[in-house]
């Protein structure tokens, strides 16, 4: 009977740590996710002000103060949420390295995740967006001229 509740406290151990896995790795979907849907409807609204900016360049237009107020807040807004989800984005990464190297990475007990160059590749994606975002951003929040 010893060795059967050894053999389930082994499986509770693994249950537990591919909860913990699965909702790390579900949060950094969902802040990728976040990223994405952020950024597209920031570029699009940027669009907008841009095209009416330049419609409304030749007439003194009733919106142009607010107008050139949204062109300015616009890369900012980009820039806040940027930031912050590379934030979370990397105090998921960090917590999901540190389960690796704590007690999933014993030896004796079959990986949980996949071998190191897999899980570089997974993280392409959410490690280069953020920065790719921000640097655009950057760029959009120069001065004219």
């Amino acid at each position: 009977m010893h060795a059967a509740a050894a053999i389930l406290r082994e499986s509770d151990f693994y249950e537990a740590a591919r909860r913990r896995i699965e909702h790390e790795d579900n949060l950094n979907v969902n802040r990728l996710s976040w990223l994405m849907a952020s950024q597209s409807f920031l570029f699009s609204a940027y669009a907008v002000v841009v095209n009416g900016l330049v419609v409304t360049a030749p007439v003194q237009s009733l919106y142009q103060g607010q107008q050139e107020v949204i062109f300015r807040m616009i890369p900012m807004l980009g820039l806040v949420s940027c930031v912050s989800i590379y934030i979370g984005v990397i105090g998921g990464v960090v917590e999901l390295r540190k389960m690796v190297e704590s007690n999933l990475s014993d030896d004796s007990r079959p990986s949980l995740i996949g071998p190191l160059h897999t899980r570089w590749l997974g993280l392409v994606a959410p490690m280069v967006l953020p920065p790719a975002f921000i640097v655009a951003w950057m760029i959009l929040c120069r001065p004219l001229g």
